[in-house]
Order: C-alpha cells, then sequence, then structure tokens
C-alpha cells in the first residue's frame, strides 16, 4: 500500500502540514484509522525510520524528521477523503492525479537510489 506523509499531503494540496492536521482533528470521526491512515509510534516508528535509513540516498530530505515522535501516513483513500467537503469533482480528480504522479517520483528516486 502507498501512502503520503502529513508533509507531503499538504505539498500536494498546496497548503502546511499545520492545517491538514487541523482538518483531521476537525473531521476525525469521518476517518478510519487502517483505512485512510495509519499512526506509528513507538517502535513501528523507529523500525519505519531504520527502513528509510538504510534505503539512504535520498534525492529529497526523508518525508519524516528525524526526531519526530509519531507519524501518520495517509492513504490514497484517506487523502481525497481530506477533499470531501466543498470541492468540486473535478479537483478530485485533479488531486487523485497529482497523489498518483508525486508516488511515481517518489517510487523512481528509490530505484535509482538503490542502483
Amino acid at each position: 500500500m502507498r501512502v503520503l506523509t502529513t508533509k507531503q499531503l499538504a505539498e500536494v494540496y498546496g497548503t502546511t502540514p499545520g492545517r491538514i492536521r487541523d482538518n483531521f482533528k476537525a473531521a476525525k470521526k469521518h476517518f478510519v484509522e487502517g483505512v485512510d491512515y495509519f499512526k506509528c509510534i513507538g517502535g513501528d516508528l523507529r523500525r519505519l525510520k531504520a527502513i528509510l535509513s538504510r534505503l539512504g540516498n535520498f534525492e529529497v530530505p526523508s518525508p519524516i524528521p528525524k526526531l519526530a515522535s509519531s507519524v501518520i501516513l495517509w492513504t490514497e483513500k484517506g487523502c481525497v477523503r481530506h477533499l470531501r467537503q466543498g470541492i468540486h469533482l473535478q479537483q478530485i480528480k485533479a488531486c487523485v492525479d497529482m497523489f498518483k504522479k508525486l508516488l511515481a517520483e517518489i517510487e523512481l528516486a528509490n530505484a535509482a537510489s538503490r542502483k
């Protein structure tokens, strides 16, 4: 399953991570953990950081800050759920397309770093 961090999601939508967090807090009852997002803390977060560190050679900085004590990873469904209110269907499609493009770029960067 492909996911984005809150920071990456904010970049895709042209907003700030704080705005994404505020929207999430305001509508948390509409998001389902394990479907729309995954919250990584403790040992899971340490293992995730270790995996990303072993991949190394990112052309962009690691998507997870070194000192983060938790991170939310958004699934495609969760990314779209952020858009539910007040957005025209055409804008949702554009955002989904942008999400897929960003994921493709991340995959290319990771593949290049493995060579």
